[in-house]
Order: C-alpha cells, then sequence, then structure tokens
C-alpha cells in the first residue's frame, strides 16, 4: 500500500512541477488545502477517487494519463480510449465534419496531436493538390501529416515562401505539445526533424519581421498562385475519452484580401466540377 501511495504522490509531484505550479496553487485550484496536497505528494495521505479526479482536472492532465494516476492511487480505470470510428464517438466525429464542412469556403481539417490528418474539407484537399505536385495520400492506415507535409520537400516546402520562419514557428508549437501533453514518439521524430535540417540550423530567425504581422502566417505560392494564411485551432472543452482529447480542428483563413480572392476562386472550381457537393460528406477516415 505503502509503495502504491508513493507512486502516485510521485506522479503528483511530477505532473504539478511540469505545469510549474507550487503546492499552493493546485490547493488553490483544486478546492484542497496545501497541506492535504503535501501530504498526498509525500505519501502520508491516500487520495480518494474523486480527488485523484478532481487533481487530475486541476493541473490539466492529459486525458490519457489519468488512468495511469488512478491506477497508483488503487482504483480502476476511468476513461476511455475508443477507436476513432466507433459508435462511442459517433456523435463527436459528426460534430467535427459539421465544424469543417461549415468552414467553407475556406480549408479546414481535423488533425491530433501528431498532426496526422484525419478529416478534411474538400477545399482543403484543393488547396493542398494546388501547392502539391505529387499525388496525397489519404488512407486510414497511413493518414496525411500535416507538419510532416511542410517539412517534405515532395510536399509544401517548395512553395512556402517564409519556410524557416514558419518552421521556426511550428518547432515551438511541436516542444510545448511534447512539454504540456507527454512524450510521443512521433512528435519527437517531427522535432528532430526539423532540428537537424541544415535550412533550419542555416536560418537565423527574425522575430521583428514576423512580429509586424498581426498573426504569424503560412505563405503558399506555385506556378503564378498565391495565398497567405493564419489558423485558428480548437479542440473539445471537456473530453473524457483519450482519442477525442487528442483531435483539434485547424480552420485556415485568407490574410489579406488577394489570398481570399484566391481561396473562393479555388470553391468555386470546386463547384462547377462538383455541382452536388453542397451536400456531400468531407473526406474523414471514420467513413472509410
Amino acid at each position: 500500500m505503502a509503495a502504491t501511495q508513493l507512486a502516485f504522490g510521485a506522479q503528483l509531484r511530477h505532473w504539478r512541477k511540469t505545469r510549474g505550479k507550487t503546492q499552493f496553487e493546485v490547493s488553490h485550484i483544486s478546492g484542497y488545502s496545501q497541506r492535504h496536497v503535501s501530504f498526498l505528494e509525500s505519501g502520508r495521505s491516500r487520495p480518494s477517487r474523486t480527488t485523484v479526479i478532481t487533481l487530475a482536472e486541476a493541473l490539466d492532465v492529459p486525458v490519457k494519463e489519468r488512468n495511469t494516476l488512478l491506477a497508483a492511487a488503487g482504483f480502476a480505470p476511468l476513461y476511455s480510449h475508443a477507436p476513432i470510428d466507433s459508435t462511442r464517438l459517433a456523435h463527436a466525429t459528426a460534430a467535427l465534419e459539421r465544424v469543417i464542412q461549415s468552414h467553407r469556403p475556406f480549408p479546414a481539417i481535423v488533425v491530433d496531436r501528431g498532426w496526422n490528418t484525419y478529416a478534411a474539407n474538400d477545399n482543403a484537399q484543393a488547396l493542398f493538390r494546388t501547392f502539391i505536385a505529387s499525388p496525397l495520400p489519404t488512407g486510414g492506415d497511413r493518414p496525411l501529416n500535416a507538419m510532416q507535409l511542410c517539412l517534405d520537400h515532395r510536399g509544401l516546402r517548395p512553395h512556402i515562401n517564409n519556410w524557416a520562419e514558419f518552421v521556426a514557428a511550428l518547432l515551438i508549437r511541436l516542444r510545448h505539445e511534447l512539454a504540456f501533453g507527454g512524450e510521443d514518439e512521433g512528435l519527437r521524430g517531427l522535432v528532430h526533424a526539423i532540428e537537424t535540417d541544415d535550412e533550419f540550423i542555416g536560418h537565423t530567425r527574425q522575430t521583428d519581421a514576423t512580429a509586424e504581422a498581426p498573426l504569424a502566417t503560412l505563405c503558399l505560392e506555385r506556378d503564378g498562385r498565391r495565398v497567405n494564411l493564419f489558423s485558428l485551432i480548437s479542440t473539445f472543452g471537456t473530453p473524457n475519452d483519450a482519442t477525442l482529447a487528442d483531435l483539434r480542428v485547424e480552420t485556415f483563413f485568407p490574410a489579406d484580401e488577394h489570398s481570399r480572392e484566391t481561396l473562393l476562386a479555388i470553391d468555386a472550381a470546386l463547384s462547377e466540377r462538383q455541382p452536388g457537393r453542397a451536400s456531400a460528406a468531407p473526406f474523414a477516415v471514420w467513413r472509410h
């Protein structure tokens, strides 16, 4: 029993320090006394199931890690990690489809924390096809990785005018994801790919220039077509499933009027080729 208590206490201390919180701050957020938090970390007190869940929420512990905390405290798992195509998640995935469809005529995708793309409206697919010469892989077994797409010379990379600056911003985002959400082999691989890239290593980031714009932008250009984009990322507010907790919607917006006209032209071309597209479902791996 003592080992179980100590194991939980060590994990609680790990997440508290990872989040940069003092015991006093954790007590203030969770509603437990600082003394109780201290006793839990040292193993002098044993948490109830409710206490484990409350502290996990207070420290924003990733959903997939909360079962580990529960097990360390001697409780059965509570949070599911359902397959993305399961009936349990059907209402949530349907909501994701509605969100990306409602974002037309602009691009929108659904990705996990490793930036594997699991759904996209046809505007996003058309945008990728416009700026990438090679066919897009869209199979469920090997989903398209949005970050890798920006690093690959066969992907978007040759057509990103501000590649080094854009990737520098991506690197910060990836490092934050690793620090905040825990270790992930795919994310670590993306970080390594950027950090060891010769072009990136030889680049000095010009922070003054990038800060002039109100939002960081992705600047694409190919065969005379140009579009500058910024994005908004949304997540589920209170997920209790690890799969849903890892998903986020990235919606893209034009950063200037010329880019808006370009995206509207892509949308018009799609409607001309596919008159019934308004009622068609978006690409989603849970449908394939």
